[in-house]
């Protein structure tokens, strides 16, 4: 690269600098010595001894205006003109008139700390140098390139680095590497492209700054290399040879691992010294790439001594990478690598400007979304129990309307035997007729009185309704904007998974390398957005994919030709939504699985047994196995003893699950299906035992209701039919450990995903379908086997999620079947019931909840009319009574009870506060076996009502 070139590319970015300079000023903003401080670094690194002094002055002049915040305004001017000034030199080096703007400016008496003589005088000559420096780079670019070996190549970051630089490193180099090999990729296939040279040329100049900034030597010497030789491309404006492009691609996937590594989400390559003399020998057009093979997988390497190995690692590049960890997610959703190598020659989109937080933030932001939503719900619940009364409110207002209308004409009947008193008091009033006025005595008086307040409360009933409809209105408002708030919530947390693409296509693009094979790999859907911790737990399951795919998937050329297939083979990864489930296929047009090999390794193994017949699809399966492998020799590939077993394990540790298709000789497909949030999950809700559990939807196929399952037994093992499918089927309450609550032939469907295929799960009451806020179980429960988290409802109850593929696996369920067989042999337990009888609505609601907790099966009554209906549908196994009630009493509905000979042993508790002996003997000859008088404690109640049940359950074995 020219001298004049770099000049132009440090007036380039003052340009860029001089508004962010002006509104920094103008805000009082720390970014304006950051920016000053980063433009000295640069000009150090190019010998610009001037503009460093520049730099210099400016810093000291700012800090001193700092003090004296009066100034600010007057030298307003100095501050933000001096960019230009410098700027329009930088251009022009060889011009004594710019160079003259530039020292009046700095010695100018509007200067609050102006430049002494002497230093003025300096300056000149430096500034004046700077043409000189340029035609030196330029002398000595056009040399040799100087000898590298491996501690040049360190990506050591010191301590003391200045941690906003950093920041800005780990931020903007990603994207930067990822437009290097885009634009590379691009320009090898459409070489008439030079903007796509450019765009390349350009990101490595960059790189090799920024890093050169930070002391990261090996990203700064890798860059280097590579822009020297983009230069030379581009000025023979011809098409790379293979050798020379094999180089390029070569040194951009190293310098996008070099990034990777100091960004910590990868390790550091261990063939950067190799990618460097390959470069070396590429700046001959006709090199053929014939370099000694180097290694190319993605693995730590060993240290060895300075002059064979890179540094790997180092105390301070630790240090560095745990300071930018703290302080931002591994995957950044506001990075985004170019999606196409089309795309690169296109006019690019002004970045949107964004905010790093720590993630510890964003977790806890999302963490009180889920309360908020937890609460929000018990809010919910609240107004529905509110409209509720509100209702019944309206209900008893009627009652009473009706009970006063009766009262009314009771009075108004019994009132006609005084009519004759009234007669004699219209007599003594000369004035009126007794037909002209009316006379009310003090009972009709306080009758139409109470029906005035019973109009007043109905009105303040009906005024209650609207409130509480007004209610409901805004909180259906507050739960929309609620879900919108914690959608955008969600969004924080989100990356497109294009974010991770480059690293994808370096993984097989080094495989075929190191395989000798040619292989592309294809992405679609690359926008969709996953959850940033989701996303970095995907990568290494994918890296491992891709891998086989190449290596035990894609032939040999000669090997496709002869198979009549492309001599290149394709690798397609599909990244699909559906609704809150993701869906990644991964898909070769290899040979497929060797289903023979799997097999006999299998029964090797002793895995399944040599008679056995399994299917393709069970055969496939067994490659997801711990340590399975069919593979006998070890490289640095594959055969390693680690199988598919490591991606069905991140799988699982997502609540997905995974699917393998074989088609011999035409390739094969992996399917992988996961949340896309972690923190939320849709799931749908069933009932079974009595308990309501969530299952993840995305795992459920669907859900068949009872009349449409058809349930059969074949050899001991239970079968569901539906729409001419079979599916094994399960009861979800011997999965769970509880006794089901009906027999399975009256039972619901729901068809689930797992390892071994789909299932059939028969539950009581599929429910609903709803998001699911899920919490950790806590640090007493940290792992609850078939649990992969736990949700609360608005009132308070748990729901556990289930995690049905381990449910299911064999093992547990046979255990669990087992103990459901010893349950079922076991006399269930009936409930007792309890029939309270009192004409008090607070009195029979203490007593309800007092015998409820206690597990009784209570039934209420208002008065002995309405229990002796009650009677005649359900017989209960004690009767808890009151002695004073309307429409039938007490001691008439004792009477009643032992006049019935189907009622005639049953227990009877009377509770009154009738305390003469008197009542107690009326009591017990109508048939009343425990007179009990208030006040009473809780205790004696139930011990009372617990001598009755047992007693009656002793005479009912009797009977027996």
């Amino acid at each position: 690269m020219r001298g004049q070139d770099l000049l132009n590319a440090l007036a380039d970015e003052l340009q860029g600098l001089r508004s962010e300079l002006t509104a920094a000023y103008d805000s009082g903003s720390d970014s304006y010595l950051v920016s000053v401080a980063r433009l000295s670094e640069a000009a150090g690194y190019m010998g610009l001894a001037g503009v460093q002094r520049i730099a210099a002055a400016v810093t000291a002049n700012l800090e001193h205006v700092t003090q004296q915040q009066d100034e600010r305004v007057l030298v307003r001017d100095f501050f933000t003109e001096w960019p230009a000034l410098l700027e329009a030199h930088l251009r022009d080096a060889q011009s004594p008139e710019l160079i003259d703007a530039v020292i009046e400016h700095f010695g100018g008496g509007w200067v609050p700390l102006p430049l002494e003589e002497s230093a003025l005088q300096e300056l000149r000559a430096e500034l004046a140098a700077a043409n000189s420096i340029g035609a030196a780079l330029d002398e000595s670019e056009s040399a040799a390139p100087e000898a590298v070996v491996a501690k040049d190549l360190t990506l050591d970051i010191s301590n003391d680095v200045d941690g906003a630089l950093l920041d800005a490193f780990m931020n903007d180099s990603p994207p930067q590497a990822a437009e290097v090999t885009q634009s590379l990729q691009g320009w090898s296939i459409d070489p008439s492209n030079i903007e796509l040279l450019r765009n390349a040329k350009r990101a490595a100049h960059t790189l090799k700054g920024s890093a050169n900034i930070l002391g990261i030597s090996g990203i700064a010497k890798l860059a280097h290399r590579l822009e020297d030789i983009l230069e030379i491309c581009e000025a023979e404006s011809q098409a790379p040879s293979s050798g020379r492009a094999r180089a390029l691609m070569s040194a951009a996937d190293c310098l996008e691992q070099m990034v990777a590594a100091v960004c910590g989400e990868d390790v550091a390559p261990d063939h950067a010294l190799g990618v460097i003399a390959m470069l070396d020998a590429a700046r001959a057009a006709d090199f053929d790439g014939s370099m000694p093979e180097m290694p190319a997988l993605e693995s730590p390497a060993v240290m060895a001594d300075d002059d064979a190995a890179v540094i790997l690692e180092s105390p301070a590049r630790g240090a560095a990478r745990a300071r930018s960890a703290s302080s931002a997610p591994r995957v950044s959703s506001s990075l985004s690598a170019p999606r196409a190598p089309s795309s690169l020659s296109a006019p690019r989109a002004e970045p949107k400007a964004t905010t790093r937080v720590p993630t510890q933030l964003l977790d806890d932001l999302v963490r009180l979304m889920g309360e908020l939503a937890i609460k929000n719900g018990e809010l919910e619940l609240e107004l529905k129990q509110a409209t509720s009364q509100s209702r019944e409110l309206i209900e008893r207002d009627r009652a009473i309307q009706k009970r006063l209308f009766e009262l009314e004409n009771s009075v108004d009947i019994r009132g006609l035997a005084a009519r004759h008193k009234l007669h004699a008091v219209a007599a003594s009033n000369a004035h009126f007729d007794s037909l002209e006025l009316d006379q009310y005595n003090e009972v009709q008086s306080i009758t139409r009185a109470l029906i005035e307040e019973t109009t007043d409360a109905r009105d303040l009933g009906a005024g209650l309704k609207d409130e509480i409809a007004g209610l409901a209105g805004l909180l259906h408002q507050q739960q929309r904007l609620m879900k919108e708030l914690h959608h955008l919530t969600s969004q924080t947390r989100m990356a497109p998974v294009e974010t991770i693409v480059p690293r994808l296509q370096r993984n097989v693009r080094q495989t075929t390398q190191a395989t000798g094979k040619i292989a592309s790999l294809h992405i679609a859907g690359a926008d969709i957005l996953v959850d940033a911790d989701v996303l970095n737990q995907l990568i290494d399951p994918l890296l491992h994919i891709l891998r086989n795919a190449v290596d035990h998937g894609i032939e040999m050329p000669d090997e496709r030709q002869a198979a009549g297939k492309a001599r290149e083979g394709r690798i397609s990864l599909t990244i699909s939504r559906r609704g809150q489930v993701v869906v990644v296929q991964v898909t070769d047009d290899g040979r497929g699985l060797n289903l023979t090999a799997i097999l006999k390794k299998a029964m090797e193994r002793g895995l399944i047994s040599t008679d056995a017949l399994p299917t393709d699809a069970e055969i496939a399966r067994l490659t997801l196995l711990p340590g399975f492998s069919t593979r006998d020799e070890v490289t640095e590939i594959s055969g390693r003893g680690v199988g598919l077993d490591v991606v069905a394990t991140r799988l699982r540790s997502l609540a997905g699950s995974i699917d393998i298709r074989s088609q011999t000789g035409q390739g094969m497909t992996i399917e992988m299906r996961f949340q896309a949030s972690l923190v939320a999950t849709h799931a749908l809700f069933v009932r079974d035992g009595g308990q309501i559990f969530g299952l993840a939807s995305h795992t459920v196929q669907r859900a068949v209701p009872a009349v449409a399952v058809e349930l059969e037994h074949d050899a001991g093992v239970l079968y569901a039919n539906v729409d001419a499918h079979r599916y094994p089927a399960h009861e979800l309450a011997t999965l769970t450990g509880l006794n089901p609550a009906s027999t399975p032939e009256r039972r619901n469907l729901v068809i689930v995903d797992t390892d071994a295929g789909p299932i059939g799960v028969l539950v009581d009451a599929v429910l609903d379908a709803n998001e699911l806020v899920t919490r950790p179980t806590g640090k007493y429960l940290k792992r609850i086997a078939g649990v992969s988290g736990v949700g609360l409802t608005g009132d308070g109850n748990v729901i556990p999620l289930l995690d049905i593929p381990e449910l299911a696996r064999s093992p547990r369920e046979l255990s669990l079947r087992a103990a459901a067989e010893l349950r079922s042999k076991a006399q269930p337990v009936r409930r007792s019931r309890v029939l309270v009888v009192d004409d008090s609505l607070s009195v029979r609601r203490a007593v309800a909840t007092l015998l409820e907790d206690q597990g009784y099966d209570v039934t209420l009554a208002r008065d002995g009319l309405e229990a002796a209906k009650q009677m005649e549908v359900a017989r209960p196994d004690v009767l808890l009574t009151d002695l004073e009630m309307p429409n039938m009493n007490g001691l008439e509905l004792a009477m009643h009870v032992r006049s019935r000979e189907e009622l005639a042993a049953l227990p009877i508790i009377m509770i009154t506060s009738r305390s003469m002996d008197k009542h107690r003997r009326q009591a017990l000859s109508a048939g009343v076996d425990i007179y009990l008088t208030k006040p009473y404690t809780d205790f004696d109640l139930l011990q009372h009502v617990a001598t009755a049940v047992t007693g009656r359950a002793e005479k009912r074995v009797a009977a027996g």
